[in-house]
């Protein structure tokens, strides 16, 4: 009799990027990787190769965003009106905004506390990736 080979499926637990806010003025940013091995509840958001998650930093983003949230982001994903963008600039610096409009040359945005609109020039951007989910920090972790 031949033994048949026993098959266990392991759930693979995917290694995200994980980043903290340092806040440099305002609202403006850097990320800072965050060395863990904090994994994300995969029954509240199943992260893939092109997610990573921003933890939000001071009260710049109140009450939009409170300090400790989750910023999911997509590096694939189509950029829309409706959404929280984290926009790179090419100096180095990321701000979390709003489009309000593009045009051929440049983007419109609206800070999360509506009291700003700012312009900048598509040569000033480095990139853009849409929010895809905001998480409060409790339901996030196992």
């Amino acid at each position: 009799q031949t033994v048949e080979p026993k098959i266990e499926l392991a759930t693979a637990i995917e290694q995200v990027a994980l980043f903290q806010m340092q806040v440099v003025q305002q609202q403006a940013f850097k990320l800072n990787p965050i060395d863990s091995t904090v994994s994300f509840n995969p029954d509240i958001f199943h992260l893939q190769a092109q997610h990573y998650a921003i933890q939000v930093a001071g009260p710049y983003y109140f009450p939009s965003l409170k300090p400790g949230w989750w910023l999911i982001c997509d590096k694939q994903a189509e950029l829309s009106t409706a959404g929280i963008l984290c926009v790179y600039l090419v100096n180095g610096l990321q701000l979390i905004l709003q489009l309000v409009s593009e045009a051929q040359d440049h983007y419109e945005f609206q800070s999360l506390d509506e009291h700003r609109q700012v312009i900048f020039q598509k040569t000033d951007i480095e990139k853009i990736h849409p929010v895809i989910a905001i998480l409060p920090t409790a339901s996030m972790f196992k």
